[in-house]
This record gives structure tokens, sequence and C-alpha cells, in this order.
């Protein structure tokens, strides 16, 4: 776990940044949280009431085939990471980094 870990200190980057795209839905926001190497860790859909998280399917595939993961072991420990590393606990902690301007 501890070399996923530096690898994805490495690959991703430690900074991270909150854009909202064109979901092509009035319903939900779309977010996407790239990194500063321009990497897509996740994506979410946000509107209220409602929050749905979705992985970055490149970022687990790359992950897998370096350390001989599928993409859902990929996902766990990406997730474990970013958690740990910004320091959030549960999905509504990434709404206080969205920027609405």
């Amino acid at each position: 776990m501890e070399n996923v870990y530096k690898f994805l200190d490495e690959y991703v980057g430690s900074k991270f940044a909150i854009h909202k795209t064109d979901s092509g839905s009035l319903k939900y926001k779309r977010y996407d949280v790239i990194s500063e190497n321009n990497i897509l860790i996740i994506f979410f859909y946000y509107r209220g009431d409602y929050l749905k998280i979705f992985r970055s399917e490149p970022l687990c595939e790359t992950v897998g085939r370096f350390f001989g993961l599928n993409s859902v072991e990929a996902m766990l420990l990406i997730k474990d990471w970013f958690g740990k590393k910004h320091n959030i606990k549960k999905l509504s902690d990434l709404l206080g980094y969205i920027n609405e301007n």
C-alpha cells in the first residue's frame, strides 16, 4: 500500500482543484477533481441534497497495471490515499472545496 501511495504522490501530485464542467443536465452540476499534474482523480454530480461520486477509470487502470490490481482494488487505494492526504472523511467534505463564482 505504501508503494501505491508514493506512486500517487508523484504521478498525481499533492494539490488538486475542483472544476465545474458542463454535465449536459439542468438538474445536476458535474465537478471534476483534477490534480496539479492534470490527472482526473474523481468526478461527482451535485445538487443540494444529492451527491454521487465516480472514480476515474484511467487513473484506476494505470494504478492497476503498475501494481497488478483490479480496478476495484485500485479505486479503494486511491480513495484512501486521497482522503488521508486531504483530510476528507466523507463525501460532503468535498463540498467545502467548491468555489461557486
